[in-house]
């Protein structure tokens, strides 16, 4: 049994350590598990009296300790227990295949998929809309809404697996609500005195992760568990049948009455089986699987929860940190977990992280589908864009940073430093951390990163301040990465994507000299050969259009076998003159880019036309979906042939 827990954290500083710290600095990487319950409540206490307490807790699951069956691994009747009633069912020999017969979700990794708003199989269309998940039949020549099902919560995404939805949701926003409590008071010289256990400011909310299990059999959605878990969603990826959801919990507060002590810092989750309506609770993990570092760096709770969909909702392992976590990436082997933190320039960080704004990660092992497993942590100096920012292969991380200029971080340094810069920065596995192996720096003074696609050995790098220089990196030596070529164009792209032939799309502004945007616009790159990377063709999607595709790559669609480029475009125009409201379609090969047509949804009462969240394409048809409805219009053209609205919402 692999179970662990943690503690999320605050960064902190420690003075100045005498010369032999950097020995320490290594041992102290490597995670502590508590012995016993008393031990972990006793260090907790000992933290918020020294350092006082300004962390919020869940309010449910706090208060009822474990009925629910601990997880178990190995084996085929593990999680057995808790599975739910429908075993999956097998895939047919004849189903549809992903990417020759239809398109699922654009991921950054081939084989390991990441939550959406909307899944297909190619036969099934599914689409979590507001309050409603929508099942539609895509076979024929028009959609069919085959079944609805009202969810509760919010900012809803799926995966899906043979017969089965994983519906991934934020709770919690209920009442009742906490009392406030009063603040920390002030010491006789002013300063602020160490807060005690309850002076603490209690939340207005208090967010719940909801993981439901959906059966998608025959033409009906129907709910077979439902899993709730105090904390904020960080992420999910789902490999093979496989699905690992990290959750960001806080603790502090009083448990309820009548619970044991440790349940202030150590949360419970609690099932709900549909079809009997039995409750289940336990804690997230066992009191000796909670690991802490030696350095102690705040309270809070971020768990990995690993579940097998072919068994049911209940967790087969649960794995966890002392450390928080904001931007998540995946490989096939591992799974990382990226935070910001400050370290004061004038003190030492015995955990080795670099003065200034740097980014702290975590590796776990996702190899094995029964169990994860923490493989250790590092630092890089500066601050990611998203999760594209991060890249395993061959077993080393390459990570792409930007570093604050003084002006943002409103400190003084000398005058050959007055410009910001990025790196790109590689980690590898060493003695239970992340160590930094290889770095190159120097890309865009004066500018941040816009946009990072790293494939196997090389990478790109996208900065902006008045032009785009697009940077073509060589990382295939881990210990001596470096830049080979530089293209500077106006405008920028703040997305990548590789499409074979040594090509590349971009998509993202065009600018004029000064750096002023003029419009959403599309670029296609040819990258053969590094040293010189072109721009082949550019297409401007209009002077005041903006792309959904620009800030979320599942809006981008790329249908490889006509050579198909879709993204949403929104432009009102000047003076919201002539607006369009729709997607676009691009051909995308050598010759350049050329545009395919146009669609929009229905107008509707008062003249305005819904945005376009994503398409999808199944056999030789597109479907385009937004809140009000989904369409369906041919591959070649995009002109519409059927509309479906979704039923009335109830919001």
């Amino acid at each position: 049994l692999t179970c662990a827990v943690a503690l999320t954290a605050f960064a902190v500083v420690v003075p100045t350590a005498p010369a032999d710290a950097a020995k320490r600095r290594v041992a102290k990487r490597q995670l502590t598990a508590f012995r016993s319950c008393d031990g972990l409540v006793a260090f907790a206490q000992r933290r918020v009296r020294r350092f006082g307490s300004d962390v919020f807790t869940p309010r449910r699951g706090v208060a009822i300790d474990a009925a629910m069956p601990a997880p178990a691994t190995g084996g085929p009747q593990a999680g057995r227990d808790m599975a739910s009633a429908e075993g999956a069912p097998a895939a047919a020999p004849s189903a549809p295949v992903a990417g020759s017969d239809f398109s699922g979700t654009n991921v950054q990794e081939k084989d390991v998929d990441e939550p959406d708003a909307v899944k297909t199989d190619g036969r099934r269309l599914y689409v979590a809309m507001a309050d409603k998940l929508y099942a539609l039949d895509v076979t024929g020549d028009a959609p069919k809404l085959v079944g609805t099902l009202a969810l509760k919560g919010y900012s809803h995404e799926l995966l899906l697996r043979d017969g089965k939805l994983l519906v991934i949701s934020t709770g919690g926003f209920d009442g009742p609500f906490p009392t406030p409590m009063p603040m920390p008071s002030q010491t006789a010289s002013g300063e602020p005195a160490p807060a005690r256990a309850a002076d603490v400011i209690y939340p207005s909310y208090a967010p719940e992760t909801v993981l439901t299990e959906v059966s998608t059999a025959g033409d009906s959605l129907t709910v077979l568990n439902t899993l709730t878990v105090p904390g904020t969603i960080v992420g999910g990826r789902l490999r093979d049948g496989t699905a690992r959801i990290a959750i960001a919990s806080q603790t502090g507060f009083p448990p309820a009455e009548g619970a044991p002590p440790v349940r202030r810092w150590v949360p419970a989750m609690e099932l709900r089986r549909e079809a009997t309506g039995r409750v289940l609770r336990r804690s997230v993990a066992p009191c000796a699987a909670v690991r802490r570092p030696e350095v102690f760096a705040g309270l809070g709770l971020l768990s990995v929860l690993t579940i097998d969909l072919d068994r049911g909702l209940n967790p087969v392992d649960a794995d966890a940190i002392l450390a928080d976590a904001s931007t998540v990436y995946a490989s096939k082997s591992r799974m990382y977990f990226a935070t910001e933190r400050w370290v004061d320039p004038d003190v030492i960080a015995e955990d080795g992280a670099p003065a200034g704004r740097s980014t702290q990660i975590h590796a776990f092992d996702v190899g094995d589908d029964d169990a994860t497993r923490y493989v250790g942590g590092g630092n890089v100096r500066g601050y990611l864009l998203n999760q594209f920012s991060l890249s395993e292969h061959k077993g080393a991380l390459r990570v792409a940073t930007t570093e604050d200029p003084p002006w943002f971080l409103d400190m003084p340094r000398p005058v050959n430093e007055q410009q910001s810069e990025s790196f790109v920065t590689v980690l590898d596995e060493t003695a239970g951390r992340l160590a930094q192996v290889g770095r190159v720096g120097g890309l865009g003074k004066g500018e941040r990163i816009y946009a990072v696609r790293f494939v196997e050995d090389i990478g790109f790098v996208v900065t902006f301040r008045q032009t785009d220089p697009l940077y073509t990196l060589d990382l295939s030596d881990r210990t001596a990465p470096r830049v080979v070529g530089e293209l500077k164009i106006p405008g920028f792209s703040s997305y990548l994507h590789p499409i074979g032939d040594d090509l590349m799309l971009g998509i993202g502004q065009d600018a004029d000299g000064g750096g002023r945007t003029r419009g959403a616009q599309v670029s296609l790159f040819d990258v053969g050969d590094l040293a010189n990377p072109r721009r082949l063709s550019a297409k401007s999607l209009g002077p005041y259009a903006y792309s959904a595709a620009e800030s979320d790559h599942h809006a981008f669609l790329w249908w490889a076998p006509t050579k198909l480029l879709v993204v949403p475009v929104s432009d009102y125009g000047e003076r919201g003159e002539n607006p369009f409201v729709g997607a676009v379609g691009l051909h995308a090969d050598r010759t350049g880019l050329a545009e395919a047509g146009r669609t929009e949804h229905p107008e509707q009462e008062g003249g305005w036309t819904p945005d376009i969240y994503r398409s999808v394409v199944v056999g030789d048809r597109l479907f385009t979906i937004s809140s009000l409805g989904i369409q369906a219009g041919r591959l070649d053209t995009l002109a519409g042939t059927a509309w479906v609205p979704f039923p009335t919402s109830s919001r």
